[in-house]
């Protein structure tokens, strides 16, 4: 390592301007065994009578520093990857990061459009209500929320349906509240599909026509009300569950309980 650092100092030497110095982040130490280190160095030129005579060079090993640099990266990397809205706000409700599928999902081409903008812009006036004085609120005390909300297409006008999680990101050496974290996961499918889900249950329920489900080995598992009057058995009877029966079906097409 000695070796490598005394050619440095002959190379920067042979370079320096008198008033000018050195500095990178981005050299390799070499030690005696063979191993290297990522360094940080600063090189000032030794002035004498006029002429360069040599030079300081003094240098850090930043391997720690290097490591947390590639795992932000790979953090960030994650975050503008991801298909949730992803968000950070100041205290007060600014927005100080938003990555590309939340730009999108509000309706902005970039991120950088939102800039300056405050987190209650993103959503609809209900939506905003309820997050204003029950969500952010329980995330700050006690450091997690999650529930339904509501995003706002800022050029359409289009509300999306989201599942958010909120959280609370405190500085680690006093504790005290740096920003309020969000994620928020498209469910508007999943609401359209439990909207036809209870209309179908609905229709089920009110058909006057006897309707049925039962497991494998024949065991009843639901029945609807014209069903269950047909049968003569209450529909909410728990009974349905506890006895051996099965449907039979004569040969008028009469439908009975067969013992």
């Amino acid at each position: 390592m000695v070796a490598t650092i005394q050619a440095k100092i002959v190379i920067f030497s042979a370079h320096f301007d008198p008033a000018s110095r050195t500095h990178s982040d981005t050299e390799l130490l070499w030690r005696s065994d063979g191993t290297s280190f990522p360094a940080e160095y600063w090189a000032y030129p030794i002035i004498r009578n006029g002429s360069i005579d040599g030079a300081v060079l003094t240098f850090l090993d930043i391997t720690e520093r290097k490591k947390a640099e590639e795992e932000r990266r790979k953090l960030v990397l994650l975050l503008e990857n991801s298909t949730d809205f992803i968000s950070s706000a100041s205290p007060t409700g600014e927005l100080m990061y938003l990555n590309h599928c939340g730009a999108r999902m509000i309706g902005l081409d970039h991120p950088e459009e939102a800039a300056g903008m405050h987190v209650s812009q993103f959503h609809p006036e209900d939506a905003w209500n309820k997050l204003a004085t029950e969500a952010l609120p329980t995330a700050k005390a006690v450091g997690h929320w999650q529930g339904e909300s509501q995003l706002r297409n800022l050029k359409t006008g289009a509300i999306t349906d989201v599942l958010m999680s909120a959280f609370r990101v405190l500085r680690k050496e006093t504790g005290e509240l740096l920003c309020t974290a969000v994620i928020m996961r498209d469910i508007t499918e999943r609401k359209q599909a439990d909207e036809e889900n209870r209309k179908l249950a609905l229709l089920v329920e009110n058909c006057a026509e006897f309707i049925a489900l039962a497991s494998p080995d024949g065991k009843l598992i639901y029945v609807n009300p014209a069903g269950a009057a047909l049968a003569g058995v209450p529909a909410a009877s728990k009974s349905w569950d506890n006895r051996s029966r099965s449907f039979t079906h004569r040969p008028r097409g009469n439908i009975s309980l067969g013992k």
